[in-house]
């Protein structure tokens, strides 16, 4: 084979003539004109005048997008100043409604809580005068009861528990006055309320009454006790 092609050149070389005959391909040999049609081996394929034309078409496309571009970029449209003041007009008004919007936020949130502390504060108005009231009609109660004597002190604490808790204040028993009782009350209501309020008593009024030896050394005692406690806890150093 190598002779072969010494001798007549690479002209008669086929591409199987390596191969051997069992493993060649069965497929048909393409004649040359089918391979120049596939590869353009034919001169009519593509002509000068064919690519002259193509060039320049390629190249003017070439040149007129790079104008475009560069007249884009280059030369601003003459309405330029316009569009500008229009978009910097309409970005003010953005920016000057998002600024309301913002402080409109802050705005409501603060006057939505100054309505709740003043509905607050309202309420504890209210309490407080509710309070005032009630603490005059108490001192009133009290300055009331303070002329009273022991019968109708007991008497106004048998209407309702509120008179009876007005009655039970201990400035009302600082100074008992059991002579304006005398023909009514008995030893035995005498030391009750001297025992219940002894650490009150201040005063005692005893003018008229007839008491039994057994309750004025009871009532004798008790006022000494008391005075030992007093001494003792030294409330009665300023005396």
């Amino acid at each position: 084979m190598i002779i072969g092609i010494m001798e007549n050149g690479l002209e008669t070389l086929l591409w199987d003539m390596c191969i051997d005959p069992l493993m060649k391909p069965k497929i048909r040999r393409l004649s040359e004109t089918y391979l120049e049609q596939l590869f353009g081996l034919d001169d009519q394929l593509v002509t000068p005048e064919l690519m002259i034309k193509a060039c320049t078409f390629y190249t003017g496309h070439l040149l007129k997008t790079h104008f475009y571009t560069w007249r884009e970029i280059a030369i601003p449209p003459i309405n330029e100043d316009e569009l500008l003041a229009e978009k910097m007009e309409a970005a003010i008004v953005y920016d000057n409604f998002r600024l309301k919007k913002h402080v409109l936020h802050h705005w409501h949130s603060y006057v939505k809580n100054r309505k709740e502390q003043l509905r607050g504060y309202g309420k504890h108005v209210k309490l407080l005068g509710m309070l005032l009231r009630t603490m005059k009609v108490i001192a009133s109660f009290r300055i009331i009861f303070s002329y009273l004597s022991i019968r109708d002190l007991v008497i106004c604490g048998q209407v309702n528990r509120s008179w009876l808790l007005m009655t039970q204040m201990g400035s009302l028993w600082n100074g008992i006055d059991f002579s304006a009782v005398k023909n009514i009350i008995t030893d035995k209501y005498i030391m009750s309320i001297l025992q219940r309020w002894r650490l009150n008593v201040l005063r005692l009024n005893f003018r008229g009454c007839v008491l039994r030896l057994k309750t004025l050394r009871s009532v004798r005692f008790m006022i000494h006790t008391t005075y030992n406690c007093f001494s003792e806890s030294g409330l009665l150093t300023n005396f």
